[in-house]
C-alpha cells in the first residue's frame, strides 16, 4: 500500500491562474519509483504549454529541468543521480517556468532592450544561469536570526529560525520556516548566499509573519511586520499587527 506523497507547487502562468494559487498538489510515490518517474508525474501535473522550460527545485537546490518543445513534448534533464525516490531526502518541489521573453528586459531610462545572459546560445543555458544565481552555493543555511534594514527581530542572534523551503519567482522570494513562519521579499536585489549568512542587499518590500511561541497557530494569533522602501530610499514600518488584542 502506497502511503507516501511528494508536495509540489508551481509558478502561476497567467492572471486567471493566480486565482487558484499556489496550485499545489500531493503526488503519490510508489515504493520502487525513481526520480525520473516522479518527473514524469510532474510533467503531467504542469499546465499544457509549448516551447518553455520548467526548473524544478527542492527549496535548497535545483533537482532538474523539464524541457517542453514546440509540439508540447517534454524531455527531462536531472541534476542528480536517478535513484529510487525513497532513498532521496526530498519532501517538496517547486516549479518555475521560463520562455524566451523571460530574459529580455526594457531599460526605461535608456529606452532600449536588454538581453540577459547574452553569452548563452539556448534557452536551457539561460535558465541554468538564472537558477545558478538563485542557488549560488545551494541553500547551505539551516537557520539563523533575522535582521531587516538594521532592525533585529528580537535580540541579535537570540532567535533561531529554521528554514523549511524557499520559493523563487521572477520578482519575489518567499522563505518558509518551521513553526509556520513566512518571510516574503519583493524585488530582491544583490542576493549573497554563503555558508554562514544569507544577505539580500536591497528590496522594495519585506513582509514577516509569525506566531508567538505561547499562542496557538491560528489566524487570530498571527503577527505581521511589513517594511517598504520608497523612491527616496526611506524605510517605513507600515504595519505591526497583532490579530488578537
Amino acid at each position: 500500500m502506497n502511503n507516501r506523497y511528494i508536495y509540489i507547487d508551481r509558478q502561476s502562468v497567467c492572471m486567471g491562474d493566480d486565482c487558484n494559487a499556489p496550485n499545489d498538489e500531493l503526488i503519490p510515490v510508489g515504493e520502487n519509483e525513481r526520480l525520473s518517474d516522479i518527473f514524469h508525474k510532474i510533467a503531467a501535473y504542469l499546465p499544457q504549454m509549448y516551447d518553455v522550460i520548467w526548473a524544478v527545485d527542492s527549496g535548497r537546490k535545483v533537482i532538474g529541468y523539464i524541457v517542453v518543445d514546440k509540439n508540447g513534448q517534454a524531455q527531462y534533464e536531472l541534476c542528480m543521480e536517478d535513484r529510487v525516490f525513497g532513498d532521496l531526502e526530498l519532501e517538496a518541489f517547486h516549479c518555475s517556468y521560463f520562455h524566451q521573453r523571460s530574459f529580455v528586459y526594457r531599460n526605461e531610462k535608456e529606452n532600449k532592450i536588454i538581453e540577459k545572459y547574452p553569452q548563452c546560445y539556448t534557452l536551457l543555458e539561460k535558465v541554468k544561469c538564472c537558477m545558478k544565481e538563485r542557488f549560488l552555493y545551494e541553500l547551505e543555511i539551516k537557520g539563523g536570526s533575522l535582521c531587516f534594514w538594521g532592525e533585529w527581530f528580537g535580540r541579535p542572534c537570540d532567535n533561531f529560525h529554521v528554514i523549511k523551503s524557499v520559493q523563487w519567482e521572477q520578482n519575489e522570494v518567499v522563505l518558509h520556516f518551521k513553526g509556520e513562519e513566512l518571510l516574503y521579499i519583493r524585488n530582491p536585489v544583490g542576493i549573497i548566499n554563503e555558508k554562514e549568512c544569507l544577505i539580500i542587499q536591497e528590496a522594495a518590500q519585506i513582509l514577516w509573519a509569525w506566531y508567538p511561541d505561547d499562542k496557538e497557530h491560528t489566524y487570530k494569533h498571527l503577527y505581521i511586520r511589513q517594511y517598504t522602501k520608497n523612491a527616496d530610499g526611506e524605510i517605513g514600518l507600515h504595519s505591526k499587527i497583532e490579530m488578537e488584542q
